[in-house]
């Protein structure tokens, strides 16, 4: 299975960028990862929900059919650290070839594309910059594949 993490936007923070990079080569000697991103709107240009739209359909343009596409957002399921190790092994099982997880930009992911998504997770119910919620859910990835394995990195 192949692990794409899409973003809006790049992440353009230094700190959080090099944190994101770190756990991407860390995830990607367990399963194949990509990180990609399409551009994000110009937040004071348009109205939002035009601008979700927009970036809905530049996400839209990067998903395959046969992706497993999950969006990251508050209102999506809580799972512990155990539990996302469980929820990554049980999708691995399933044959999925392409997980790809999508986190939007400030405004977070167009309703209807939440929609469509085969799963909604969340990391937290608080709301928080999608260039955290980027390295934290990395981290979080990264900690799942070492639980798998029984490594010692999860305490």
């Amino acid at each position: 299975m192949k692990i794409k993490l899409l973003t809006v936007g790049e992440i353009s923070d230094p700190c959080c960028r090099q944190l994101a990079d770190k756990y991407g080569q860390r995830i990607d000697h367990y399963f194949p990862f990509e990180r990609t991103a399409v551009r994000a709107e110009k937040l004071a240009s348009l109205p939002p929900q035009e601008a979700l739209l927009r970036e809905a359909r530049r996400i839209a343009n990067q998903m395959q059919e046969a992706d497993h596409s999950v969006v990251l957002d508050r209102r999506g399921k809580m799972l512990d650290s155990p539990g996302l190790a469980e929820w990554l092994n049980r999708s691995a099982l399933r044959s999925i070839k392409t997980l790809l997880v999508i986190i939007g930009g400030p405004y977070g992911v167009h309703e209807n594309l939440q929609q469509a998504a085969d799963e909604r997770l969340s990391l937290s119910s608080m709301t928080m910059g999608h260039e955290l919620a980027a390295v934290l859910f990395l981290e979080q990835l990264y900690r799942a594949c070492t639980i798998l394995r029984g490594e010692k990195y999860h305490k």
